[in-house]
């Protein structure tokens, strides 16, 4: 976001955060409601649904290659078409859910904010008039790590599959092993089935206010946390931290009187993080304000 005047690093911020949640359907008057801290909250909770555009490295697991001899015709065409789109670094931000757009915080991916895993639609061409593509009834899950796409399996839009963590473990375990316990931990005094971690996720504490839980969970060789997960509302943890790590930036370079004059998101490709970028006064080197997200 270019302003004809020069501005703090929280008025340009400001200004970019309000832009985005504009282009993001946010109407203005819900807009002028957000405080600093929330007009953020708003603005990261979209980006970190995200998927950064770049070329990936792909890998497939055996299980999704099995599956694909006995997948239909256009599932079948709409996975190998989503796998040449992340080779070719094509932008496939198109075939998330709809909501990904929506700055509401009972809009909670769980698996993205818990496991990293993303799940896309297999359209074979977009729906009219559309910036989306044709909705499925199967979708394609996929981890992305760094550089690297994970294609794990085709499946419904159940997200609470615990066979997912399952197929990861058996293919790329080195992806899990930075959420296993420790060997020692051979039991837990409770191991959620698929319908009790749907239940936790969803289960209402009050009138719109899902419980949000975060489960450990068991695999074939060993139990999982989660990463981070979410907050009672729904915040990705990644999100209210970048939130955190943001405002204490901010509130230095207001310390220091720093004027600036753009202010745009961006992948921070060096360090495969989202974050914004904040160009100074007379200088074409902008300062980067990194998130924590896409997680590890």
């Amino acid at each position: 976001m270019v302003v004809d005047e020069v501005m703090t690093a929280k008025e340009i911020i400001k200004v970019c955060c309000e832009e985005f949640l504009k282009n993001c359907g946010l109407s203005e008057d819900n807009i002028r409601k957000l405080n600093f801290r929330n007009l953020l909250l708003s603005a990261y909770r979209i980006v970190f649904r995200l998927i950064p555009v770049m070329k990936y490295k792909v890998y497939t697991s055996k299980e999704l290659e099995e599956q694909l001899e006995e997948l239909s015709r256009n599932d079948k065409e709409g996975v190998k078409l989503v796998i040449k789109e992340f080779s070719e670094g094509k932008d496939v931000n198109y075939r998330l859910s709809k909501r990904v757009w929506h700055p509401n915080p009972y809009y909670t991916d769980h698996l993205l904010a818990e496991w990293n895993i993303y799940h896309l639609h297999l359209g074979l061409e977009r729906e009219e008039n559309s910036f989306f593509a044709k909705r499925t009834r199967n979708l394609i899950y996929v981890l992305i790590n760094r550089g690297s796409a994970f294609f794990i399996k085709c499946l419904p839009h159940e997200f609470e599959k615990l066979e997912l963590i399952e197929i990861i473990e058996n293919n790329w375990p080195h992806l899990l092993e930075p959420r296993k316990l420790p060997e020692e931990v051979i039991a837990l005094s409770y191991e959620p089935s698929e319908e009790a971690i749907r239940c936790a996720r969803r289960k209402k504490v009050a009138s719109g206010v899902r419980a949000n839980l975060n489960l450990t969970v068991r695999g074939r060789k060993g139990f999982y946390v989660p990463y981070l997960g979410v907050a009672s509302d729904g915040t990705p943890v990644a999100v209210s931290l970048s939130v955190l790590d943001t405002v204490k930036v901010v509130e230095e370079m207001e310390k220091q009187e720093l004027k600036f004059q753009k202010a745009e998101f961006a992948f921070l490709t060096g360090i495969y993080r989202y974050g914004l970028l904040l160009y100074p006064e007379g200088s074409k080197r902008p300062v980067a304000i990194p998130f924590r997200f896409p997680l590890p």
